[in-house]
């Protein structure tokens, strides 16, 4: 389940530990099967996943432990909404006509890159001002239901 997932790693061999990893590679990718361990990272315990990618590499992903997720019985969900047939077929329509295929080269930290400039900038001497946030602006939110049909 993706919400125990936190951070992936890569995981390579060091000199002499090549055969071993290749055993362990092939053998969980040739099974499906994951690995679930337990480390101590930067000071800190992590629950995590081992598991064979598809470009024959192992990747190490550490979880969040069980109570560390909020139980969806806690959350206030609100009850199921009397959904009119053209609603759905509306918002299903909405949804397909918005899709695309992800791309994450596409998408990029710009908080990062910002704070990098802003780096730089006083390395370089100049004077570094700090504006008030510039947050976006809400959209215009639209009632599909109420949008006039052509």
């Amino acid at each position: 389940d993706p919400v125990y997932f936190n951070r992936s790693y890569y995981l390579a061999p060091d000199s002499g530990g090549e055969k071993g990893y290749q055993l362990l590679l092939q053998a969980m990718g040739d099974t499906s099967r994951v690995g679930i361990a337990r480390l101590i990272m930067r000071g800190h315990e992590y629950l995590a996943a081992l598991r064979a990618l598809p470009e024959a590499i192992l990747e190490l992903e550490t979880m969040y432990f069980a109570e560390d997720i909020r139980p969806l019985d806690e959350i206030d969900i609100p009850e199921e909404a009397d959904l009119q047939d053209k609603e759905v077929a509306l918002a299903r329509q909405l949804v397909d006509t918005l899709h695309t295929d992800f791309q994450p080269e596409r998408y990029h930290n710009e908080y990062r890159t910002r704070v990098r400039e802003l780096i730089q900038e006083k390395v370089e001497g100049k004077e570094v001002v700090v504006s008030e946030s510039s947050a976006p602006q809400p959209t215009n939110v639209v009632n599909l239901t109420e949008v006039p049909r052509k």
